[in-house]
This record gives structure tokens, C-alpha cells and sequence, in this order.
């Protein structure tokens, strides 16, 4: 899962090349990258459905790499949202839509774990590149720290763009836009609990190694260690939701408990404030439960479709909605934060409960269905 592993670290980095560049004006970069990211798989469905997942991920490989070696000449924050956010997000998003559509083709039992698996690779992916550019910034400096990791990335995506192949080739050439999508109400209801998981679920992801400093009040030594640990609780957490997801059979049903927790945890994340083990914890058990509706969206959209034919397609425009969350969410609450840490933890949780209300009713017109 290259696609989403990289980019994570991206605060970290801008905030040591744009030093006195506020930590909101930095989120955008990440927030850019992850919209191209999310909302680009749109234009790549159609090309996937129609059999040809390694004309995308050779594309998308060639973007990373070139927009993460850019990235090594950039100076300024205007440059940085060009090839992080633009160059990078584009080409991560035909690399995530060939993995978490080709994923699914290959299993008929423990598909969730399947998923699980391959979306942890985005957490490891946000355990290495962080702690490889601050181990090596100090000695090589910024350029060639991060043109190593463009190398690295292009011997990743090397082995995944000679050994993707599609399951099953179409027979026939499919439409470009399926309006079909359009009056499915399970579906509809589903992407607007995905436009708010990706409002509220990411916030701790972009914003905990600042809190550490400014209110845990924490060297930067310490706090910098508190990105790679959540990340760390997610590569965990995706894997064990997908066991679970297969074990009773439901990934939308699994992401309503994992969520209902992320909620609490979000709240509770309002009293965690001088405690350097209590900060932690909540980074490993909030890296945890909340990996599950990431690893999970991609087989909850898969059951919930009355084919694959088209699978390309519809996780393209399920996407394309959870990117405008992600475009949103984390602006709005580096917004907050610098009004209220207290709002931004409430923003966050709140949001968190409005997209599990919303799965939970998905799970319950899903079980209507099914029954009828």
C-alpha cells in the first residue's frame, strides 16, 4: 500500500524546509495529496473495469517517484503542494484503486483479512518513511534524504507493476460512467459515512505530534515518536478488523464497533494532556480501532454491490466522496486549533459519531435487504 503510505510524512519534512510555516497552512499539502489521492481512482475506474490495472499502476508509479524526487528541490510551500499534494496524490491514487480492487478479485473466503493486510502496508509505510527521513535528515540533509525514499519507492512499486494482473479480463468494453450508482440508496447513504469518517478520522494522524509539544509539552524528540505509534496501532488494527470481519461475516457490522470505539477515544483524547504514557496509549488504542474503517471500506463497498462487474467504477466515485472529506476536515480543525485544542478533540469526535450513525443505519438497510 505504497499509495498511502506515502506523503504520511509530509508534515514532518515541510515543517523542517518551511520552518515559521504554520502547522494549518502545512496540513494543506497532506490535505491536497489525499484529495488527489481519494478523488482520482474516479478517472482510473473506468480503465480498470475495461482490464488494465498495470497501464495504472505503472503510471501511478512513475507520478510518485517523480513528484517525491521534486519534492527534494522544493523550497517553498507553493512548490511542496505541487509535488506532494498534486504529483504524488495523483499518482497514489491509481496505485491505491489497482490494490483495493484487484485485492478482493482473488479470495472468495477471508477477503476482509486479505484487505486488512494490504491496507496495513500504508501504516508501515507511515512507520518507516518518518523515522527514515529523521534519522537521515541530520546527516545527509533534506535533498538526499528525500531522494533515498523516491529510490525506495521505486523498487516498491517496481515489483508491484510486473506482478499485477487482473483476475478476470472484461469481455466486452464497459461504459465509462455507470449512472446506476446514482439511485442506489445503501450506496448513497454508505459514501456520505465515508465523507464523514474522512472528516474526522485522520485528524489525530496530522495534528498529535503538535499536540505533544504545545500541550503535553513534550521535547520535539519525544513527541516526533507519536506519528509512527499511531501509525503502529493502525498497521495492527486493520489486520485484526479484518479477521474479525470475516470471523462473523459483516465488514460494515465490524466497523460500527471499531468506530463506536474511535468515537469514544476521540472524546476521551480531550483529557489525555501532561501524561507522556497516557498520550501513548491513546496513540496506539486511536491508531487501532479507527485503521478498521480504512481496511474496511474497500470490502464493505464490494458486498454491498450487486456485482463486481463494475467494481472499478464504484469504488472510483466511493472515493471521490471521501476525498472532499479529507480536503475539509483537516484545514477546518487546524482552523479550531488555534482557537481551542479542547474544540478540535470535540470536532473530532463528534464527526466520528455522525459517520457511525450513518454505517450503522448502512448495516441496517443492508440487513433489510438481505432479508427480503
Amino acid at each position: 500500500m505504497l499509495a498511502r503510505s506515502i506523503g504520511v510524512y509530509q508534515t514532518f519534512y515541510a515543517s523542517t524546509l518551511l520552518r515559521g510555516t504554520s502547522n494549518s497552512a502545512i496540513s494543506w499539502i497532506g490535505s491536497i495529496r489525499a484529495f488527489a489521492l481519494l478523488g482520482s481512482p474516479v478517472f482510473y475506474g473506468p480503465v480498470f473495469d475495461n482490464g488494465h490495472p498495470r497501464l495504472i499502476a505503472c503510471s501511478g508509479s512513475l507520478l510518485v517517484v517523480f513528484g517525491i524526487m521534486m519534492t527534494s528541490l522544493c523550497s517553498s510551500l507553493w512548490q511542496l503542494v505541487l509535488a506532494q499534494g498534486v504529483c504524488v496524490g495523483l499518482g497514489g491514487g491509481a496505485l491505491f484503486l489497482t490494490s483495493v480492487a484487484i485485492v478482493p478479485s482473488y479470495f472468495t473466503t477471508k477477503k476482509s483479512w486479505a484487505m486488512g493486510i494490504a491496507a496495513s502496508g500504508s501504516s508501515l509505510g507511515g512507520i518507516i518513511y518518518p523515522v527514515m527521513f529523521y534519522k537521515l535528515q541530520p546527516m545527509l540533509g533534506f535533498g538526499w534524504s528525500v531522494r533515498l525514499m523516491g529510490f525506495i519507492a521505486l523498487a516498491t512499486s517496481a515489483v508491484s507493476c510486473a506482478t499485477v494482473r487482473m483476475r478476470a479480463v472484461p469481455k466486452r468494453r464497459r461504459a465509462i460512467f455507470d449512472r446506476t450508482l446514482f439511485v442506489e440508496r445503501t450506496f448513497q447513504l454508505w459514501c456520505l459515512a465515508w465523507f464523514f469518517a474522512n472528516v474526522s478520522l485522520y485528524i489525530p494522524f496530522f495534528y498529535i505530534q503538535q499536540y505533544g509539544t504545545e500541550v503535553s509539552a513534550l521535547p520535539w524528540s519525544t513527541a516526533f515518536w507519536t506519528l509512527p505509534t499511531v501509525n503502529a496501532g493502525s498497521a495492527f488494527g486493520r489486520i485484526i478488523a479484518g479477521k474479525v470481519a470475516d470471523a462473523i461475516k459483516s465488514p460494515i457490522l465490524t466497523i460500527v464497533g471499531f468506530t463506536l470505539a474511535s468515537t469514544v477515544l476521540a472524546f476521551s483524547w480531550i483529557t489525555v494532556r501532561q501524561s507522556l504514557p497516557g498520550l501513548y496509549v491513546f496513540c496506539v488504542l486511536y491508531g487501532f480501532c479507527s485503521g478498521a474503517f480504512v481496511s474496511l471500506s474497500t470490502p464493505a463497498t464490494v458486498d454491498l454491490a450487486p456485482s463486481l462487474d463494475r467494481i472499478g467504477t464504484r469504488l472510483g466515485l466511493f472515493n471521490l466522496v471521501g476525498a472532499f472529506g479529507l480536503l475539509a476536515g483537516n484545514p477546518i480543525a487546524g482552523a479550531i486549533i488555534k482557537q481551542s485544542w479542547t474544540g478540535a478533540q470535540a470536532f473530532c469526535g463528534g464527526v466520528t459519531m455522525l459517520a457511525l450513525a450513518l454505517t450503522f443505519a448502512v448495516w441496517l438497510r443492508s440487513r433489510v435487504s438481505s432479508s427480503t
